[in-house]
């Protein structure tokens, strides 16, 4: 009994040393800085994609006449 007792100390020991050191103000502020980086990065990939295959398709349709006619897809050459 008396060792599970100090199994017990030890686990809530650890346990406490762990939840302070991922509640502590510098983590958190770091986690926060590589979230937002993260965040911006790839909202710019998936911006980028975005413009490339809205940039293929306009310029794959403009051997199209119909659509080579319309006012908002003409294409300088």
């Amino acid at each position: 009994m008396e060792n599970e007792d100090k199994n017990l100390v030890e686990s809530v020991n650890l346990l406490s040393s762990k939840v302070t050191k991922l509640s502590s103000f510098s983590r958190s502020f770091l986690q926060g800085i590589f979230f937002g980086l993260g965040s911006a990065i790839g909202a710019s990939i998936i911006a980028a994609i975005l413009i490339g295959a809205i940039n293929w398709f306009i310029h794959s349709t403009s051997g199209v006449p119909v659509l080579r006619n319309m006012p908002a897809v003409q294409l300088q050459k």
